[in-house]
């Protein structure tokens, strides 16, 4: 699969709906190895990365304070 900077949106609204970075790359037929690859080499994609990790702890963090 070649780079899209579309899948910058993507990793950002899975990471919304509580999706883990496995369940990312699983969607989008990617390798783990290749999210880290990519964010060495495209910054827009490196930045959807960091924002993904933190809308992630965002929304475990709201679910543990609905508990």
């Amino acid at each position: 699969t070649k780079y899209d900077p579309a899948m910058c949106d993507q990793v950002k609204l899975m990471a919304q709906e509580g999706m883990f970075p496995e369940e990312w790359s699983a969607h989008l037929g990617i390798s783990m190895a290749t999210i880290y690859r990519w964010a060495n080499e495209h910054p827009d994609w490196e930045e959807a990365i960091v924002i993904g990790w933190h809308l992630l702890a965002a929304y475990y963090a709201k679910k543990a304070r609905e508990t």
